[in-house]
């Protein structure tokens, strides 16, 4: 993780755009918790209607506008939101590239007499690239998915403990099983960038001195070259996307066991009464947003994988 502390270190200048970032995502979170609640309390009010316990129109009709006018808000806040992160990305790109680009400037002739300028220059794309994917979503999926989490969990503790307890196991089982894939991920991660960069970095000197290439009547041989190591990386990447679906696959079926559980406490708890119809759609509604935080950990942990693997040489020449 010594690589990610670098990544937040290293974009300090830029602290107060990423907080306001963050604290708009965290305005989005928060209204979009509130639209099951909006929902729930607007079934109660039809349910009461139907079933001669009262019912207010009125009522009914703010509980409507009210829902709306968050609806309204959230799409609002999230353009403005969006907008802010597509300046951070821009802004990070420009002073990361800036300070790579000062630090090979002050480099001695023999850094560049031992290594392909194809290599570096790959190296540079590369870094820059997971760096500024995982800026972005450490500031549009990290913070507002805890915030959810505990919301969430929250909820359904005030409504049903046991559905509360069960929603939350699902997020240790994600965690654990989300990492060991991503450590396994990353491992192989490793090895293609080292390749992926050697293979690069050999095309784009090819590219610079073809003249010199076709002198010496080399075009097959570095055609074969390119060509065993592509077919290696395509190897690697096989590995990765097999063992990925094998754990997405035992993620997915620990989420349809846990929610057909907490499925059934729900309906038999408002069958016999505990539960209104309106805290029953209520808390299907939690448990259907509960899946966009697990979903996000597994993408999480394989985006701070592959920053910390991707951005590795370009912090060694840093």
């Amino acid at each position: 993780m010594k690589n990610i502390f670098k990544i937040i270190t290293l974009a300090k200048p830029l602290y107060k755009v990423i907080a306001l970032s963050a604290f708009l995502i965290l305005l989005v979170s928060i209204l979009g918790l509130s639209s099951p609640l909006f929902s729930k309390f607007i079934v109660d009010e039809i349910t009461n209607k139907l079933s001669g316990h009262g019912g207010n129109l009125t009522r009914l009709g703010q509980l409507i506008a009210g829902l709306f006018l968050v609806n309204v808000v959230s799409v609002a806040l999230t353009a403005i939101s969006e907008r802010i992160g597509d300046h951070l990305g821009g802004e990070l790109r420009k002073f990361l590239t800036e300070k790579f680009y000062h630090k090979v400037l002050t480099l001695p002739q023999s850094y560049f007499d031992s290594k392909l300028s194809g290599k570096i220059i790959n190296q540079l794309n590369r870094g820059i690239l997971t760096i500024n994917n995982f800026i972005n979503m450490a500031t549009n999926f990290m913070l507002p998915n805890l915030l959810q989490i505990i919301l969430t969990v929250g909820l359904m503790l005030f409504y049903n403990v046991y559905i509360a307890m069960f929603t939350f196991a699902l997020f240790p089982i994600y965690y654990y099983i989300s990492k060991y894939s991503s450590e396994v991920w990353g491992k192989e991660e490793a090895k293609k960038n080292a390749l992926d960069d050697k293979t690069r970095g050999r095309i784009t000197e090819v590219i610079s001195n073809i003249k010199l290439v076709k002198g010496f009547t080399t075009e097959k041989s570095e055609f074969d070259f390119a060509q065993k190591n592509l077919t290696k990386l395509n190897k690697i990447y096989a590995k990765q996307s097999r063992t990925f679906h094998i754990y997405d696959s035992f993620r997915n079926l620990s989420l349809q066991v846990i929610i057909a559980i907490i499925n059934v406490i729900a309906f038999y708890n408002a069958y016999i009464g505990k539960l209104t119809i309106g805290e029953m759609v209520l808390i299907i509604q939690l448990i259907n947003m509960a899946r966009a935080p697990l979903f996000a950990m597994s993408f999480i942990l394989e985006r701070i994988q592959e920053a910390e693997q991707g951005s590795k040489e370009f912090f060694e020449i840093i």
